[in-house]
């Protein structure tokens, strides 16, 4: 029985999170937030994997005003890697800063 509560627990909290899908994620409330978290577990089985396979990143050259697609890359490893994760997973939680909030920290931070 409480496997089947915990079970419609979840899958109210994911009917509500595909609803509230547009919120940010700083103006969810708790248990938002603790689902949105979920994106996270994925990080290091992510790095594991491009570690061992590579993550390349092509880079392109500028030449004027047209850019030039060529074949070379880069492979990220380490902590440069596990940024680029992160980041990607925030972006699926909706976890941005608008304009405002990065003003004002700009301004404590000088203000310091």
């Amino acid at each position: 029985m409480n496997i089947i509560i915990i079970c419609l627990v979840f899958i109210f909290i994911h009917i509500n999170q595909l609803i509230n899908m547009n919120k940010r994620f700083q103006e969810s409330n708790k248990i938002e937030q603790l689902w949105r978290y979920r994106f996270y577990i994925a990080i290091p089985f992510m790095w594991m994997y491009y570690m061992i396979v590579g993550f390349k990143v092509y880079i392109d050259r500028k030449l004027g005003d047209t850019i030039i697609q060529t074949s070379e890359y880069e492979l990220l490893k380490g902590m440069r890697l596990w940024k680029i994760l992160v980041g990607d997973q925030q972006g699926k939680m909706k976890w941005y800063y608008t304009s405002e909030e990065v003003f004002n920290k700009i301004k404590n931070k000088k203000n310091e």
